[in-house]
């Protein structure tokens, strides 16, 4: 089965990439893509301060990632999260990676993602619950257009979206 996913992905992807290479960090990880999940979509946990989860999540990426002079590549956390995202869709028998899937994988993932979110008392049923936010629209894309998903594929192998390439199979 090959996986698609959407525009507004590759933008969710992209924004985790430029952040984590303005920042000069050496991987892109589950963290990246959470803050910039957090950043593009405020508002989708309740009963929580965003602002602070982002602040730890910058916090660790500035204590613990490696600062290079080149392309961040994805960690092997990363890579492990964008297989339980893809495992969560093909279980599914989707064929487009969702953003249910995709915090579902940073959820399922051992990453300190994950470890921020459990330490806010962010159950799984919230994660779920903010994942289906991101489903509704909530800002434009370049197009001008709601973007309804932010994660089609951005997970399954950032490479693919870098790259280019319009489906992963």
């Amino acid at each position: 089965m090959a996986l698609r996913f959407q525009q507004s992905a590759k933008r969710t992807f992209e924004d985790s990439r430029r952040y984590a290479k303005e920042h000069k960090h050496e991987y892109l990880t589950p963290e990246h893509i959470l803050r910039t999940i957090l950043d593009q979509h405020p508002g989708i946990y309740e009963n929580v301060d965003e602002k602070v989860i982002i602040k730890s999540l910058d916090e660790y990426l500035d204590t613990y990632i490696s600062k290079v002079e080149k392309e961040p590549i994805e960690s092997a956390d990363f890579h492990g999260m964008a297989n339980r995202a893809a495992q969560c869709t093909m279980n599914a028998g989707k064929d487009e990676i969702e953003s249910a899937d995709i915090l579902a994988g940073i959820w399922n993932t051992k990453c300190q993602a994950s470890m921020i979110l459990k330490a806010y008392k962010i159950t799984k049923d919230d994660t779920i619950s903010a994942a289906r936010k991101l489903k509704e629209p909530t800002k434009f894309d370049s197009n001008g257009t709601f973007c309804k998903d932010i994660g089609s594929l951005l997970m399954l192998l950032g490479w693919a979206i870098y790259n280019g390439n319009q489906e992963v199979k």
